[in-house]
């Protein structure tokens, strides 16, 4: 009975953790590319002299900001599954 228990807490973890670290993935990639495309567009923008020196400076800085938090937020959700399903495999290896 305990196998069959584990087994059944093993899959509810899953799908609970699934969604949380792909919550966290999608956001993070989300906000990474933005960071990116805002920073690309910034410089393009900035050859061109389309936008002058504060506001380059401040669609710079908050492409950085977005793609940092971004990149964050992905390595995190990564991170977490991993650790996670790490820990049910090895309890699940003592156990048989």
């Amino acid at each position: 009975m305990e196998n069959k228990e584990l087994k059944k807490k093993f899959r509810i973890i899953c799908k609970k953790e699934k969604r949380a670290c792909y919550n966290y993935i999608i956001l993070g990639g989300f906000l990474a590319i933005l960071g990116f495309i805002t920073v690309i567009i910034t410089f393009i923008l900035a050859r061109k002299f389309i936008i002058v020196y504060p506001t380059y400076q401040i669609l710079f800085g908050l492409g950085c900001v977005f793609a940092i938090v971004g990149l964050v937020l992905y390595f995190i959700g990564e991170n977490i599954f991993k650790n996670d399903l790490r820990n049910i495999i090895k309890i699940m290896r003592e156990r048989k």
